[in-house]
């Protein structure tokens, strides 16, 4: 799911939204899925949350934030339900990182996190 605008770390006063690696390692697909940020909640990239996955609640991490979506694809999103830590766990360039290794090493970016 493509937004318009990707956001730096640190400049997320008007995130709406944010790509979640879910923490699932059986997942055929390695990618981040994008899910709405409640008005209640505070996220950045890097912090460990928890969302709705099919029919369960799983964790996972954000690595990117954006304030603007596709409205098609707006309607189809899930809320984030938690922020687990009160900072975030990850820096970018421990995100960076895993996306790197996990294309370099053919495994999967949650294994890397």
């Amino acid at each position: 799911m493509e937004s318009v605008r990707r956001m730096k770390p640190g400049d997320d006063s008007m995130s709406k939204y944010a790509d979640i690696i879910v923490k699932i390692h059986n997942l055929k697909e390695d990618r981040s899925f994008t899910y709405r940020i409640p008005p209640y909640l505070s996220v950045a990239v890097g912090s460990r949350v928890l969302v709705p996955f099919g029919n369960r609640t799983v964790p996972g991490y954000c690595v990117a934030l954006a304030d603007t979506i596709d409205p098609k694809v707006e309607r189809q999103l899930k809320d984030i339900k938690a922020v687990l830590d009160g900072q975030p766990v990850l820096t970018q360039e421990l995100i960076s990182l895993a996306f790197w290794g996990a294309k370099r090493y053919l495994c999967s970016v949650i294994d890397f996190l």
